[in-house]
C-alpha cells in the first residue's frame, strides 16, 4: 500500500515517525528539514522527500543523502504568480486603492470629486526592476505588454538574461 503524506503542521519528529509508518514518501512542510527528520522517514522505509518550494536551502541534503532519501523540490512554479503579485502591488500603488479603500470605510466619502484617489497612469510610463532574474523578467513582461511601459532595470548577471531580447528595455 503506498500512501503519501501532506502536512503544513508543526509536528515533533516522534510524532511525524509514528505517522510515516507504511509511507513510500514524504511532502511536508517544516520549516527546517534535518537530520533527525530524514532518520524517521528512512526507518520507516520513506523512499523520497519534497518539499512544496522552489528553493531547497531549507533541506539538509546531506543529512538526506546520507539517509538514502532523494530529495524534490518545485522550481519555476511560483515565477508567474509572483510576479502577478508584484503587479498587483504595482497598480495598487499607482492608483492608491489600499488609500481609498481605507478612505471609504472610514466613512468620509462624501460624494464625488473630479481627481479623488485618481493616483498615476501607468500606460506608456516608465517602471523600474532590481533584479531581472525570472521572477524580474515575468513582471516586465506584463508591465510591457499590458501597460505599454518602458522598462529599466539593474541585473549583477545582465549576460544571463533574456530581459532585453523578449521586452523593450534599456
Amino acid at each position: 500500500m503506498q500512501l503519501t503524506l501532506s502536512l503544513s503542521l508543526s509536528l515533533s519528529y516522534s510524532n511525524y515517525y509514528s505517522l510515516a509508518f507504511g509511507i513510500s514518501s514524504s511532502f511536508i512542510d517544516f520549516s527546517v528539514h534535518t537530520d533527525e527528520l530524514f532518520a524517521a522517514l528512512a526507518a520507516a522505509g520513506g523512499q523520497g522527500f519534497s518539499t512544496y518550494a522552489v528553493g531547497f536551502n531549507n533541506v539538509n541534503i546531506q543529512a538526506a543523502t546520507k539517509h538514502g532519501i532523494p530529495v524534490g523540490n518545485t522550481p519555476g512554479v511560483l515565477t508567474e504568480t509572483t510576479a502577478e503579485i508584484a503587479a498587483a502591488l504595482t497598480l495598487a500603488a499607482a492608483r492608491r486603492i489600499v488609500e481609498a479603500d481605507a478612505f471609504m470605510r472610514s466613512g468620509k466619502f462624501l460624494g464625488w470629486l473630479p481627481s479623488l484617489f485618481v493616483g498615476q497612469l501607468l500606460q506608456g510610463g516608465t517602471v523600474g526592476i532590481v533584479g531581472a532574474g525570472r521572477i524580474g523578467q515575468a513582471y516586465a513582461r506584463m508591465m510591457v505588454e499590458g501597460h505599454k511601459m518602458n522598462v529599466v532595470y539593474y541585473d549583477l548577471h545582465p549576460q544571463v538574461n533574456q530581459l532585453e531580447s523578449s521586452t523593450s528595455t534599456k
